[in-house]
C-alpha cells in the first residue's frame, strides 16, 4: 500500500519532517466505542449511552538500505546505465492462425465444431514449436539507477526518527489513501527482524489519538469589594456608655459576697 507518511512539525528542528516506507504491507485503523452496560430505557436517547474512544492505528512496514528519491537527508543522482545482455539459441512455441472450412448443416458437424471451439479457447487454439534464435547474439538494454553521493544507513535513518517522536512525546498526522489521521502519538513501536527480511526491517507503529482542548483567556468581572485589601486604622475611639452598667455592678458584687466568706 504506497501513499502512506507520517509528517509532523518539528519544534527543535523547525520545518516539516516525514518518514515514508518502501512499502506498508498492513493498515489497521480502529474506531471504538463504549458502550453503556445497563439498561437503557425503552424510546430514551441512545447518545448519552455511547462514547467515542480514541481512534487507533496500527502500520506494518518494511524499510530497506535501498536509497529512494526525495528523502530529506541524503543527495541523490539519476544514473543511466546500458547494459549489455546476451541471448541464447532456444525454441520457442507461437499460435496459429489456421483457416476453418464452413461448417456443413449436420448433427454431427455442429457437435464437432463446438467442441472444437471449446477446446480452441481453454488452450488458446493450435500451436506450433519454432526456433526463436539461430545463433547467441548481444543485445543492449538500457537501465537507469541512483548513484548516493554519501554513506547513509537508511533503516538505521528511519529507526532514530521513529524513537525521537517517542522520545519527545511529539505529535504527529499520518496520510493514507483512504483517510488522513491528526493528533496521534507512537504508544508501541517495534522493529522485529529475520532471516528472510536480509537487510530490510519491518516496522509495527501502534498510533493512538490524543484529545486537544483549545484554551481560552477571558476577563473576569471587577469585583464589588476588593480582596485581600487591609483595612483602615481608624484609631482609639472612646465607648458608648452602658444603661444598665449599675445594674450589672449590683449582681456582680453580691456574687462575689456569696463567694467570699465573711
Amino acid at each position: 500500500m504506497a501513499g502512506t507518511t507520517i509528517y509532523w512539525d518539528d519544534p527543535d528542528e523547525g520545518g516539516l519532517r516525514f518518514v515514508e516506507f518502501d512499502i506498508v504491507t498492513t493498515l489497521s485503523p480502529e474506531d471504538p466505542v463504549a458502550i453503556t452496560d445497563h439498561p437503557v430505557e425503552s424510546g430514551s436517547n441512545t447518545t448519552d449511552h455511547a462514547r467515542r474512544e480514541p481512534t487507533r492505528l496500527t502500520i506494518e512496514a518494511k524499510v530497506s538500505t535501498m536509497p529512494r528519491p526525495g528523502d530529506e537527508d541524503v543527495s541523490l543522482s539519476p544514473l543511466d546505465l546500458t547494459v549489455q545482455t546476451r541471448t541464447t539459441p532456444g525454441t520457442k512455441t507461437i499460435s496459429l492462425d489456421v483457416a476453418k472450412p464452413p461448417i456443413q448443416p449436420s448433427i454431427d458437424s455442429v457437435v464437432g465444431a463446438a467442441a472444437s471451439a471449446i477446446g480452441d479457447a481453454i488452450s488458446g487454439g493450435p500451436k506450433a514449436t519454432v526456433i526463436a534464435d539461430s545463433q547467441a547474439r548481444t543485445v543492449p538494454r538500457q537501465a537507469q539507477a541512483w548513484l548516493q553521493s554519501s554513506p547513509r544507513n537508511r533503516v538505521r535513518d528511519v529507526y532514530e526518527k521513529l524513537l525521537s517522536l517517542i522520545d519527545r512525546s511529539l505529535v504527529v498526522s499520518v496520510t493514507t489513501t483512504m483517510r488522513d489521521y491528526f493528533d496521534m502519538m507512537i504508544e508501541r513501536l517495534g522493529a522485529p527482524q529475520t532471516v528472510e527480511d536480509g537487510n530490510a526491517v519491518r516496522f509495527v507503529i501502534d498510533m493512538k489519538r490524543i484529545r486537544v482542548a483549545d484554551s481560552e483567556t477571558v476577563q473576569s468581572p471587577k469585583p464589588t469589594e476588593a480582596r485581600g485589601a487591609t483595612g483602615k486604622n481608624k484609631g482609639s475611639q472612646n465607648g458608648k456608655n452602658d444603661p444598665n452598667a449599675e445594674g450589672k455592678a449590683q449582681v456582680y458584687e453580691s456574687t462575689i459576697s456569696q463567694i467570699t466568706p465573711g
